[in-house]
């Protein structure tokens, strides 16, 4: 609406500026002479005047052609790097092996893998033969396999030797925990065929990165940053009322974690037109919601879920009251809160949001006024002596306009008025109960400059354009505005030279 009625306002008063700019031509032609022409005469639907507003971004079309607002936030990306760094937590960053079938526990109370399948990474080992002999030696982990065969190497050293630094690529290696354990098994067999131990027998994780995971992984809170939506509807704003009849803010989510996982809303505040702040209320704002993940049946699928808050649910009708400019929010995501769940991560699995705030634009508008500032320039007009402009609207839209005007100086003095009071050019359409249109309304406005007026305004440099808009009833009834709703515009000119 606001978008819609500056630009007809503007564009009323910029064509009757270019036009007349055009004028000097008739410097050439008979003094204490009065010429009449058109100026305008033009049809042009919301959609026209829409694609006209190159910057306008915030405007949409609903599938029935009814216009929305719209604004969208950026969104907030948790990558499953954080969960598997926990994994990582239970390898220390030495591993001694002590004997020759040494297990190490990879569980704990909320968190308990039952199957890894690693993307990278490397177990680095070495170990000292401190017997005698030449001792064959061959080292297994039989919970890592690689197609369905436990990872495992050979190796002969001489007596009293360490062997080099030599190591198993876990490159899609795939861990199964064993009695919730890693178990990590030699052999040394001497020449004799005698078995023996090795010492200083170490191995270390290097590079570790993983494709996925399964089992009980934990709590884990995904936190975000505090982000802003701004809402620029109450953009040059003065003042007035405005009521939106399906307003709504919505957080959209995106998971691909197969585990199920609450949403907790650490703000979510408005900032309004005074500057203060107000919290919106809502059970989900209290409570936090859980949202849709994929099954082990989906596992690579992304499962969406969107939480509305509205009039219904929501102090969403004070929100729009009070004018809400932008929108703080902060959402937090924490997974597995009951500690009961079997899930599933994947290398690329992801749990996003965003937040939109949507106003369709059916409802009412009650003197919202609008100031908007030009450049003007007259000086090309000679000895025009007198200007009058006639201007017929035919609205079929149920949004009307009162303008008023003020022409400033080089020293934003004010030099005149458009009118001698604010005056209604637009005049909005009739409605029914259902706030649809039943019938175009037609205005006429007369728009003189006479001699004394000219000679007040020529030198004019800035025009200050004053805009209040009504809806049907002086805003008093919820109307409903189309993408095909049209206007038809024709202006007129007398100029005298």
């Amino acid at each position: 609406m606001r978008y819609f009625l500056i630009g007809l306002g503007i564009l009323l008063f910029m064509i009757s500026c270019s036009d007349l700019n055009n004028l000097q031509d008739l410097e050439a032609l008979e003094r204490d002479a009065v010429f009449a022409f058109p100026l305008v005469n033009s049809e042009v639907s919301m959609k026209d005047a829409l694609n006209d507003l190159d910057n306008n971004q915030s405007l949409l079309i609903e599938a029935d052609g009814l216009l929305r607002f719209f604004y969208r936030g950026d969104t907030t990306y948790r990558t499953s790097d954080e969960i598997f760094a926990i994994i990582n937590k239970f390898l220390p960053p030495l591993i001694p092996i002590g004997d020759t079938l040494s297990g190490f526990s990879v569980a704990s109370v909320e968190f308990d893998v039952e199957k890894v399948i690693f993307k990278k990474g490397v177990l680095e080992y070495s170990f000292f033969n401190a017997n005698s002999n030449t001792v064959e030696v061959t080292v297994t982990i039989p919970q890592i396999t690689k197609n369905g065969i436990s990872i495992s190497k050979k190796h002969t050293i001489s007596a009293f030797s360490t062997l080099p630094i030599n190591s198993f690529d876990l490159t899609e290696a795939v861990f199964t925990p064993q009695n919730d354990s890693l178990y990590i098994q030699y052999q040394a067999k001497q020449t004799t065929g005698e078995l023996v131990k090795l010492n200083n027998f170490f191995m270390v994780p290097k590079n570790i990165d993983y494709k996925y995971a399964d089992g009980l992984l934990g709590t884990q809170i995904f936190e975000s940053d505090e982000d802003t939506l701004d809402i620029d509807y109450y953009n040059s704003w003065t003042k007035g009322i405005v009521n939106f009849e399906e307003p709504r803010v919505i957080i959209n989510i995106l998971n691909s974690y197969g585990f199920p996982a609450l949403a907790t809303v650490e703000k979510f505040d408005v900032i309004t037109l005074d500057k203060s702040i107000l919290a919106i209320e809502s059970p989900l704002v209290k409570n936090g919601f859980t949202f849709n993940y994929p099954t082990f049946e989906e596992i690579g699928e992304i499962k969406t879920s969107t939480f509305i808050f509205d009039k219904t649910n929501s102090n969403m009708a004070n929100i729009i009251n009070a004018g809400p400019t932008a929108l703080i929010y902060d959402l937090d995501a924490i997974s597995d809160p009951n500690l009961n769940a079997k899930g599933f991560i994947t290398d690329s699995s992801y749990f996003a949001y965003s937040v939109d705030a949507s106003f369709p634009l059916y409802g009412s508008l009650a003197d919202f006024t609008l100031y908007d500032t030009l450049n003007i320039d007259f000086s090309d007009l000679g000895n025009v002596k007198a200007v009058e402009l006639k201007a017929i609207i035919e609205n079929g839209i149920p949004l009307g306009a009162t303008f008023q005007g003020y022409f400033l100086d080089k020293n934003a003095q004010v030099l005149d008025s458009l009118f001698s009071e604010a005056e209604q050019v637009i005049a909005p359409a009739q409605v029914n109960s259902q706030g649809l249109v039943t019938k175009v309304e037609t205005q006429t406005t007369l728009i003189p400059l006479d001699i004394a007026k000219w000679n007040r305004v020529k030198t004019a440099q800035q025009l200050v354009l004053q805009t209040i808009l009504n809806t049907t009833n002086g805003g008093r009834t919820s109307v409903k505005i189309f993408s095909e709703q049209k206007f038809k515009v024709r202006i007129g000119a007398k100029v005298g030279i």
